[in-house]
């Protein structure tokens, strides 16, 4: 996508870890093949800063913002109660760079220890997700790590084509700088995304109506389960779901 004489664009992954790391790796995987540069705390490799100082780095470095999330709110610094992915949001909502932002959807099998139990938590993730629902961030739910990988570069791919169309949108500097230097390698690329993403996601389906009845629930719950306040333990959720 670059030529020798400009840069490479950086986006920055902000999502919470846990429950989340193919997904992570998805989505670099998209940045790198649209020919953009990912920035993510995976990369700390030095302790000069600490991790909430290398965060809000990275959203000072990055051109555009990439979030997504799940059933936690993720892990939040030492001395504040709000995640490192809201912090990193905030921060990029007030630079004004472009924002890309999914959710998982409800169809998403997740692991029962993927699941924010502590109530504290679950509103403050209720709360941000309704936010970004709110101010129109969100541009889809996800359904797999392949689906997510396919929706983060067609975004960055329409992004793309909207920042080299109106560079004035956003308050990015690095706009006037050349940096963007369209080209169709991207159109090749996403012909062969979509067909490799429609091939996993016929895969995908028939196993999951295969196996939706027998799955255990260690291993799958109900996405649009709504948990009771309180709920703390494995055996009390146990319980709840066999209500269901």
């Amino acid at each position: 996508m670059t030529s020798e004489n400009t840069r490479k664009l950086q986006v920055l992954v902000s999502s919470p870890v846990l429950g989340l790391k193919e997904h992570r790796n998805a989505v670099t995987t998209a940045i790198l093949e649209f020919g953009m540069y990912p920035l993510a705390m995976e990369y700390l490799s030095s302790m000069d800063n600490t991790p909430r100082e290398y965060s809000l780095k990275l959203v000072e470095d990055a051109d555009i913002y990439v979030g997504f999330l799940a059933h936690r709110y993720g892990d939040c610094p030492p001395d504040a109660d709000t995640s490192y992915t809201e912090l990193e949001y905030r921060r990029a909502v007030e630079r004004n760079i472009p924002k890309l932002i999914f959710l998982m959807d409800k169809s998403h099998p997740v692991l029962l220890d993927h699941i924010d139990l502590d109530p504290a938590n679950r509103e403050k993730l209720v709360r941000f997700k309704a936010e970004l629902e709110a101010h129109k961030y969100v541009i889809e739910t996800f359904t797999t790590p392949e689906d997510l990988h396919l929706k983060i570069f067609k975004a960055l791919k329409s992004l793309y084509e909207d920042l080299a169309q109106h560079p004035n949108r956003w308050s990015a500097p690095w706009l006037a700088k050349g940096d963007l230097d369209p080209s169709t390698e991207q159109a090749e690329s996403l012909d062969a995304l979509e067909r490799e993403l429609a091939e996993l996601q016929l895969d995908y389906d028939r196993i999951v109506r295969f196996y939706r009845r027998s799955l255990p629930l260690d291993f799958a719950i109900p996405q649009d389960w709504e948990f009771e306040r309180g709920m703390s333990d494995r055996a009390t959720l146990h319980r709840a779901l066999r209500r269901l």
